[in-house]
């Protein structure tokens, strides 16, 4: 928050010193000259011992006080603010005393023709003091009345009645100049700590642009800046390295000509005032690539609060979504076959299972079981293992359908769900005895692992699905009674379950 900044501050001080200061060689040179008129002018007519001795006093006190300024000025050592603000003052009533005094003492002592120059030789001085005196309200108004009312007094004293209409007008010439003045303090006192608000203002702005450029700059976010015609203006290193591209092909790209306008809304909110925010899919425009971004953007306004462009922040968020894709992927997706797991697998068989009961049809689950996958393990190792399940599940996800499901639901064990096979269960079991075939079929040929043979077979268990009241275990149970009745057959077979006396069929 800015401070405030009052005649008290003390680079207030410092600057009305520098100017009282600065115009005090004019004053001191024109009371110089005055003074000597005065002296010249009088000196035929009144003591020259007097006109001599007040002469030089205050020329030594105009030199002494110019000194002091000069020293002042050029920032002497020796002469501090606090101490040469005490002189100035001093200098100043003092000259005023001595000046008044011998005015007033010659006037006394001449005729109506020298009083009437006197008097003009004082109205001038005073009207002087008031332009090279007024940064300190308090001295000139000192001054002045040191300076006029012995006047007053001296003119009133004659006791004339053209003497005391010269008395009341040098009065309310005393008044007008002490008002004057004090309005002329506050006007000088305004200018300079507008100006001093004004410096800081420019120091403050300065830094923040500094303190921005770098931020901006050295940021390991993209950032860049646009005009109201979407018309990039600066962009930093981290964009640069985003688009692969130099900061010339950046700066002066118009946005609106971008293929895609995903963002366009984002860039745009800025111009109500209003942040911006867009996450999704971007198409690149230098790269010819899709990529995930995450775009921030805020209104920058000028001094007058309107809106002159606006700041976007971007994040390529590609790895990010990726990460939790993988993340939400295997969470519903075995990890070394890519099949749907037990838990995504349960869960489409209950939709599905719903689906039939509502529209009266029927479909199937086969259960899968590789024969002998237990030597495989012990004797050829995990990794010839997990080959073989890679290799059966590619298989058998060739001769399926897309709207079919095919799970692991652990080890080497596998099922099936065949969905909306048929409306009666002869023709469902017809079409899942086919598949059951061709699962049969599709690893009838070896697999080959690093130089090895493997002839796998398979044990299958099939059972209807779709039956009213039917629950998701009991149609998961049916087809593992199936299953077991094919290894308890000899495996390399497929059992049905029949519905009607709960017992396993005879193979295919």
């Amino acid at each position: 928050m800015r401070r405030e900044i009052d005649s008290n501050d003390l680079q207030v001080r410092e600057a009305l010193m520098k100017m009282a200061s600065f115009h005090l060689y004019f004053a001191s040179a024109a009371l110089f000259i005055c003074v000597l008129i005065i002296v010249i002018a009088l000196w035929e007519i009144n003591s020259k011992a007097f006109l001599l001795s007040w002469f030089f006093v205050i020329t030594a006190i105009l030199i002494f006080r110019d000194i002091q300024a000069y020293l002042f000025l050029k920032k002497s050592p020796n002469i501090s603010l606090e101490s040469y603000e005490k002189r100035f003052k001093f200098c100043t009533i003092l000259t005023a005393f001595i000046l008044s005094g011998g005015v007033s003492f010659l006037l006394l002592q001449s005729e109506p023709f020298y009083q009437t120059f006197l008097t003009m030789i004082a109205a001038g001085l005073s009207a002087g003091a008031v332009m090279t005196l007024s940064t300190h309200k308090n001295i000139v108004m000192y001054y002045l009345i040191i300076l006029l009312l012995p006047l007053i007094f001296a003119v009133y004293i004659q006791n004339t009645h053209i003497h005391s209409l010269m008395a009341i007008l040098i009065t309310l010439f005393l008044i007008m100049l002490i008002i004057f003045s004090r309005r002329y303090n506050g006007s000088i006192v305004h200018v300079i700590t507008s100006r001093l608000l004004y410096e800081e203002a420019k120091k403050e702005i300065k830094y923040s642009n500094d303190r921005f450029g770098k931020l901006f700059e050295q940021a390991p976010i993209a950032m860049c800046t646009y005009d109201r015609d979407l018309i990039v203006t600066e962009v930093n290193e981290a964009a640069v390295k985003l688009s692969a591209q130099s900061t010339d092909k950046l700066v002066g790209l118009d946005m609106k000509k971008l293929p895609d306008q995903s963002a366009r809304k984002a860039l745009e909110a800025v111009f109500k005032k209003e942040r911006g925010s867009y996450e999704g899919v971007y198409h690149t425009l230098f790269s010819d690539k899709d990529i995930w971004v995450s775009i921030m953007t805020m209104p920058m306004s000028d001094i007058d609060d309107n809106i002159v462009g606006g700041l976007a922040i971007i994040s390529d968020i590609t790895e990010k979504i990726e990460a939790e894709n993988a993340i939400k992927h295997y969470a519903f997706y075995d990890h070394l076959t890519n099949l749907a797991n037990r838990f995504s697998f349960q869960d489409r068989l209950k939709q599905q299972l719903s689906r039939l009961q509502r529209h009266k049809r029927v479909g199937a689950l086969i259960f899968i079981d590789i024969d002998y996958f237990k030597d495989i393990n012990d004797s050829l190792g995990h990794d010839a293992g997990d080959e073989v399940l890679k290799s059966f599940s590619q298989r058998v996800l060739s001769i399926t359908r897309e709207e079919d499901t095919v799970a692991r639901l652990g080890g080497d064990e596998f099922v099936i769900l065949l969905s909306d096979l048929s409306d009666n269960e002869p023709e469902a079991l017809e079409m899942a005895r086919n598949v059951s075939q061709k699962i049969h079929s599709v690893m009838e040929s070896a697999i080959v692992i690093e130089g090895m043979v493997l002839n796998v077979t398979l044990s299958l268990g099939v059972a209807l699905i779709g039956k009213e009241g039917e629950t998701i275990d009991e149609a998961l149970k049916h087809a593992d009674i199936a299953m077991y009745k094919a290894k308890e057959a000899g495996r390399n077979c497929t059992k049905f379950y029949s519905q009607i006396n709960g017992r396993a069929a005879k193979e295919v």
